[in-house]
């Protein structure tokens, strides 16, 4: 019955480190395939470590990883991906979970048609304000929208890097943002 329990309750970042803690680690090549593992799990680590297990679907997966996606790094996509099934496949076996959602995602599907688009930027200072002001006045923006363009025009981030940007990650007193925003390679 506790095992019922635990099961029920247990989130994803407990059973990545209790598949972590049982893996065999008998080469080098297993060290450096943990250290691989241990990278990846940084690149979702926020969307859903903290999710019961039971409880992540494939589009969580998929949404977690979409930094890869946006970025045409589809082995990235690929290992990072393989390595959240296997700590799923284990889930199952312990029985903490009864799918696996990674199986669902299709690499072929995701990555097909995306192609490389390369966006114009502002060249002068002149021409940000004149963006920021007409972002402003807009009353076709939607406030939210506004306030993240805006973020996003004063700290240079990428709109998927804004998007997963935290609240406790921006001092509001002063305005700074107080850990550096990267999107993961």
């Amino acid at each position: 019955k506790n095992t019922e329990i635990k099961a029920l309750k247990i989130t994803f970042a407990e059973v990545w480190e209790e598949w972590i803690e049982n893996e065999p680690k008998q080469t080098k090549a297993d060290l450096e395939l943990l250290s691989r593992r241990k990278f990846y799990f940084k690149s979702f680590f926020k969307s859903f470590a903290n999710e019961k297990m039971r409880d992540i679907t494939s589009a969580d997966i998929i949404r977690a990883l979409d930094d890869y996606r946006i970025n045409k790094q589809k082995e990235s996509f690929k290992k990072a991906k393989t390595a959240i099934s296997k700590c799923f496949d284990y889930g199952i076996t312990m029985t903490y979970c009864d799918d696996n959602p990674a199986k669902k995602i299709s690499l072929e599907q995701l990555f097909r048609g995306i192609k490389t688009k390369n966006y114009s930027y502002l060249k002068t200072i002149d021409k940000v304000i004149e963006l920021k002001k007409r972002v402003i006045n807009s009353t076709s923006i939607t406030p939210p929208l506004r306030r993240l363009f805006l973020f996003q025009l004063y700290t240079a981030t990428r709109p998927s890097e804004a998007r997963l940007a935290q609240w406790q990650e921006i001092d509001l007193q002063t305005g700074y943002v107080t850990k550096t925003i990267l999107c993961m390679p």
